[in-house]
């Protein structure tokens, strides 16, 4: 069953992990990143997940 998930701190180093586990996972996470962070952290990934 595919859930969606908000993550908080995407752009972190956890954030991206937990990010990556849950598309692999076939959850559908929506990143929540603050308008200045680098989105450039979630290579591949972007595509997968909506930025808010």
């Amino acid at each position: 069953m595919s859930m969606n998930i908000l993550v908080a701190g995407a752009t972190g180093k956890t954030g991206r992990q937990l990010v990556q586990a849950l598309i692999d996972q076939g959850h559908q996470p929506t990143a929540l990143v603050r308008e200045s962070s680098d989105t450039s952290a979630l290579p591949g990934v972007r595509s997968c997940v909506r930025v808010i």
